[in-house]
């Protein structure tokens, strides 16, 4: 069932999933395609959580979602798709971004492996994934490595986003998708994004979640992607902003004043829906909560 919160700005729309009887904890990853909702968390191994024909509007408001929760997707066990971090749809079909592998799994096994760029370590890893088709057959995919402070050391790493293509073909009557290596790495300087956020050195940003975005230069569409940041200092857990990356440039928009208390919670799922609003996903106590926030005039 769902339980209404109180709406903090007319520009957005928050509502809270709660489950009775099942619970996707720590939720992670969003996906919105074709009218279906797809949700993942760190507990979800080998399975999504899919909402067809999810009511999500286009304009501002407060909605409920309807019961009761639907099935799981279940992936084949032998991927050992686990610690599930991001969520998105290639032609049709969900397609997850698992943290302590590195790597993305389809129904079909694993798409691609990251692990020669990095892997999990103290808890950072590999947390969101967005995917676009660009032709007949081809796909291309951004990813990012969240970076932020190691859970042991304290260690800063700088958050990163790679940028690659599949090409999907059918065989035996499959889907399968395969990786192009042709990888792309855009590094975000902790120092810099610390500075241009206007918050202190000190404070690692980490990067929990990414999306496509296209946007229109001199007349002709182009694809950049947007990012979002957040900060794991207990003194800081009501900063979230989006960094909105357009060919060398970026710019950033603080979502606090958009989402009011809602901005401490811990979010780290991102997507766009049709309506050209992003769409925040973050788990807080037993509960699912979904931010449907409006960008900025000029994005």
């Amino acid at each position: 069932m769902l339980r209404r919160l109180s709406l903090h700005s007319a520009a957005a729309i928050v509502f809270s999933l709660c489950p009775d009887g099942y619970a996707i904890d720590e939720v992670s990853g969003v996906a919105l395609a074709n009218g279906t909702l797809t949700l993942v968390g760190d507990d979800s191994h080998n399975s999504a959580l899919l909402f067809p024909n999810a009511n999500i509007p286009k304009v501002a408001g407060l909605f409920t979602m309807p019961a009761p929760l639907p099935p799981k997707t279940a992936f084949p066990q032998r991927l050992n798709a686990t610690d599930l971090e991001g969520v998105t749809v290639l032609s049709g079909q969900t397609v997850v971004l698992s943290e302590d592998r590195s790597a993305m799994f389809s129904m079909g096994g694993q798409v691609a492996n990251y692990t020669k760029f990095a892997t999990e370590q103290e808890g950072v890893g590999f947390e969101g994934i967005d995917a676009r088709s660009v032709g007949k057959n081809k796909h291309q995919i951004a990813v990012v490595y969240e970076g932020g402070f190691k859970e042991k050391t304290r260690q800063t790493v700088d958050p990163f986003v790679l940028t690659h293509s599949l090409t999907e073909r059918i065989v035996n009557g499959k889907t399968v998708f395969t990786d192009n290596n042709d990888h792309r790495k855009l590094v975000l300087n902790s120092k810099q994004l610390s500075n241009a956020l206007g918050v202190p050195a000190t404070v690692a940003v980490r990067a929990p979640g990414i999306a496509w975005y296209q946007y229109k230069e001199k007349g002709v569409r182009q694809w950049g992607y947007l990012i979002l940041l957040s900060i794991s200092h207990p003194d800081y857990h009501d900063h979230v902003w989006l960094c909105r990356v357009r060919g060398n440039s970026r710019d950033y928009f603080d979502l606090r004043k958009q989402m009011g208390a809602a901005a401490k919670m811990n979010w780290e799922g991102l997507c766009f829906t049709p309506a050209n609003q992003v769409l925040l996903a973050a788990e807080n106590g037993n509960a699912i909560n979904l931010y449907l926030a409006t960008l900025p005039k000029g994005w």
